[in-house]
């Protein structure tokens, strides 16, 4: 993917044809985690084991997967997850869209596509009535961080981890 020759970008939703594409673009983001978190993730992944993984996850109803494209080619996706959970004697009832994963290709990156891929759910979800986007990002990875403080989101849990043996 060139910088100098984009002319188009668009988000589309994912289809079973998309899953390749979809798992090469997820590597990049996988061995990042697994630099950030190698006691949680593995550094390599079965191609084949990955694209039978998302192509389960993306027949889930749940589930969805939607694919940005410049120029015709996946540069990134982002799969999330409608989250319903009832009202009980400690919270009130909670609509989402929770984020599992987006990944921009790295050919593709810092040209808007995460940004079009939030963008998209967004919508989607204000047209169901749903007010919540709820991502996680390791507190490692700030340029992640970075990123999606730009895009509005705050933080409104902290997870605390203890090792030991």
């Amino acid at each position: 993917m060139d910088n100098e020759t984009a002319t188009s970008l668009s988000v589309r939703p994912a289809d079973e044809a998309d899953i390749d594409a979809i798992g090469r673009i997820n590597q990049t983001v996988q061995r990042l985690h697994a630099e950030l978190e190698p006691e949680l993730f593995k550094a390599v992944t079965d191609e084949v084991e990955v694209s039978a993984y998302f192509a389960a996850q993306l027949s889930a109803p749940q589930h969805q997967f939607r694919v940005a494209e410049i120029d015709g080619l996946i540069a990134g996706y982002v799969w999330f997850e409608k989250q319903e959970t009832a009202d009980t004697p400690f919270t009130f009832p909670t609509r989402r869209f929770y984020v599992h994963h987006i990944a921009v290709d790295t050919a593709a990156r810092r040209r808007g596509v995460a940004s079009a891929l939030l963008r998209n759910i967004e919508a989607e979800a204000r047209a169901e009535g749903i007010t919540k986007l709820v991502l996680a990002t390791w507190a490692t990875n700030q340029v992640a961080q970075a990123f999606f403080t730009s895009q509005s989101f705050r933080p409104f849990i902290l997870m605390l981890q203890k090792n030991f043996v």
